[in-house]
């Protein structure tokens, strides 16, 4: 199964976009899964590619009251009305204001679309299984079922989250809001 994307890019940490056309194979002998990547501060984080529907330039946002504080609000993609979290905050990471470089990850899943605030993309990456290791039994600030593994490639590590989990335990707090 093919699936084509179009992501909005910021390459090299410049203010040059591009649009970026992926495809994307599903096949049962492709043992690698392709993830797009992401930093926080100089931390760098990931999601599986097969949930990102686009990353763009973060547009206006409208306020929604009464809401826990990593829900920013909701934002209007092409007609569409898609609630914004602040990943950063859900991470449990020191605030930080939006610059040039932070971007909106929009997800899909079952055609639900959410959208997460990030610092600043970095890149698409192909990762297979020998290249992932467990999530640290060390403590984090991080739920660790939101947290696939570490990726390692090259000098880079990558904490590579759980979209589920990480959809899971935001739907169950805004649950616990109404």
């Amino acid at each position: 199964m093919n699936m084509n994307m179009n992501m909005n890019m910021n390459m090299n940490s410049t203010n040059y976009e591009s649009n970026i056309t992926n495809s994307i194979s599903t096949s049962k002998t492709e043992p690698d899964n392709q993830y797009v990547c992401f930093k926080f501060d100089s931390d760098e984080y990931a999601l599986d590619i097969k949930y990102i529907q686009e990353v763009i330039r973060i547009p206006a946002i409208t306020h929604v009251p009464q809401m826990p504080d990593f829900v920013l609000g909701i934002v209007n993609i092409r007609g569409k009305i898609v609630p914004i979290f602040d990943l950063r905050k859900k991470l449990m990471l020191e605030d930080k204001p939006f610059n040039k470089l932070s971007k909106l990850i929009v997800t899909n899943k079952n055609n639900s679309l959410l959208s997460f605030v990030i610092d600043e993309i970095s890149d698409n990456t192909k990762l297979n299984a020998n290249q992932i290791d467990p999530t640290p039994s060390v403590k984090t600030k991080i739920d660790k079922n939101c947290i696939n593994g570490i990726g390692i490639l090259r000098e880079r590590m990558i904490v590579i989250l759980d979209f589920e989990k990480l959809n899971e335990l935001i739907n169950s707090e805004i649950n616990k809001a109404k």
